[in-house]
Parts: structure tokens; C-alpha cells; sequence
């Protein structure tokens, strides 16, 4: 009896040993390299990001309180367009892997146009098909953790990214399903005087599409100003040809009119 006992005792400090590790591995912050594998893993996992070669969204976007189509292409090689309309006209953003361009009326812009200021960086911060937490640290990208966070009364890990180029932004995954939530970042607008202001990006309603995970609902919200964007389908690796990504070549020059009249002769 005393040995039945004592082997009972020993197996209640060995349960309670394992309850109060499951309990402290709960409460322990993972790190970094865990934070964004479970974050990866939930929007679909890498295998599946690394064989997008191209996508293409097409849904209605918002600004100044007035909604419109648009559609973003995007290609693994870097190039990407927004088409979508402001004030009632088409406008175009692009970047084919090298040179930004805009193109619109509503821009100030009828023709197409290089960038190559602070707007240009946000054409290449909205460019590639994997965001900074999907494409991992690199020799250009640092990621640490900040620790847990408050996001709307929900629980989230946050962490700040370091980009070369760009200015330090910080991310936050929800606690429990480890997406995205949202992002505090820097953003060129130009229609607030051409300044630098925070920027803060809400991300919801995730869907799966052809194994990937996607939010299909954004908000951008920037010192007075937001955009809303919702997705209604998305293609991947649909045929995308790279010139979609080029500059139209500009109208040509307007020619002076003739003199209207005959001339003397001398």
C-alpha cells in the first residue's frame, strides 16, 4: 500500500509538473522565428506562396468617400498596376520593376508620368506579392518582436519591421489565429501637401483562394483621409504579359498652328 501510495503521489507531481509547463509554455512569448512561421502557416503556408508567379484583384475601392472599381496586378518580378478611378476618372499607378509611373487626370497627370520621389516608395512598398512578414528577414529586412499588444480589445503580437528604403513600420498578428490585424506605417500623400504622415491599415474578412489566404477587406487610414478597399475575386497565376506593367509612351507633341493668311511677295 505504501509503495501503491507513493507511486501515486509521484504521478500527481509528474501531471502537475506537465499542467504547470503547458501552462508556462502558454504564457511564454514565442519568438520571432515562431511568430512569423504560425503567421505564414496561416495564410497558407510558404510552399504555396513561393508558386504564385502572378495575381490579380479586382473589386471596389474608396476614397474621398466615393467608391469605384479597380483592378491591382502583380507579378513575382516585381511589376504591378493599380487601375481604379478618382473624382469620377481613370487613374493608373504602376511600377515595372524599375521605372514608377502615374497616369490621369484626377492626378494632375494626362500623361504618363515617372515618379521619382517620396510617392515612388509608395508604389514599391504596395508592389510585391508578399508582404514583409510572408517574405521573412533578409540582408535588406530585420524583424523583432515587441511583445504583446492591444488591437481593438483584442489580444495581438506585434512586430517591428526595418526595411532598406523605407521607414520603420510595425505589424500586428492577432494572438489566436496569427493574421495580420494591423499595420502602422509612413505614407507620401500627395492631395495633404505633398507630406510624410502616419498611416494606419486594418486588415479583415480572410478567404481562401486556390490555398492561399487573403484579406479581402483593407482600410487605410491616414490623417484626415482613408481608403477602403474590398475584394470581390481573385485570379492567380492567371496570363499577365509584362507590358501591362510599362508606361504608355507619351501623347505626341502638339504642333503650333499655321499662320493663317498668305504671305507677300517681295
Amino acid at each position: 500500500m505504501r509503495v501503491a501510495a507513493s507511486t501515486l503521489v509521484i504521478g500527481a507531481l509528474l501531471v502537475a509538473s506537465m499542467i504547470a509547463i503547458a501552462e508556462d509554455d502558454a504564457l511564454s512569448e514565442p519568438d520571432v522565428a515562431s511568430l512569423l512561421a504560425r503567421h505564414v502557416e496561416a495564410r497558407g503556408g510558404a510552399e504555396r506562396w513561393a508558386a504564385v508567379e502572378t495575381m490579380t484583384l479586382t473589386g471596389t475601392w474608396e476614397a474621398f468617400s466615393t467608391p469605384g472599381p479597380f483592378t491591382t496586378h502583380r507579378s513575382a518580378s516585381g511589376g504591378w498596376r493599380f487601375n481604379h478611378t478618382l473624382f469620377g476618372q481613370p487613374a493608373t499607378l504602376a511600377y515595372d520593376g524599375e521605372t514608377a509611373w502615374i497616369l490621369g487626370v484626377a492626378l494632375g497627370v494626362p500623361g504618363p508620368t515617372r515618379l521619382d520621389d517620396a510617392w515612388r516608395r509608395n508604389l514599391l512598398d504596395d508592389a510585391p506579392i508578399l508582404t514583409p512578414l510572408l517574405a521573412g528577414p533578409s540582408e535588406s529586412t530585420s524583424i523583432e518582436s515587441l511583445g504583446r499588444s492591444d488591437v481593438d480589445g483584442s489580444d495581438a503580437w506585434a512586430l517591428r519591421v526595418v526595411r532598406d528604403g523605407f521607414p520603420e513600420e510595425t505589424w500586428y498578428l492577432d494572438a489566436e489565429t496569427y493574421l495580420e490585424v494591423k499595420r502602422e506605417s509612413m505614407t507620401f500623400d500627395v492631395f495633404s501637401g505633398a507630406i510624410e504622415i502616419p498611416m494606419e491599415t486594418f486588415y479583415g474578412d480572410f478567404r481562401e483562394v486556390e490555398g492561399l489566404v487573403l484579406p479581402f477587406h483593407e482600410e487605410r487610414h491616414f490623417g484626415t483621409r482613408y481608403h477602403v478597399t474590398d475584394v470581390e475575386s481573385v485570379v492567380v497565376n492567371g496570363e499577365l504579359p509584362p507590358a501591362v506593367f510599362d508606361a504608355p509612351p507619351p501623347p505626341p507633341p502638339t504642333e503650333p498652328d499655321a499662320d493663317v493668311g498668305g504671305t507677300d511677295d517681295a
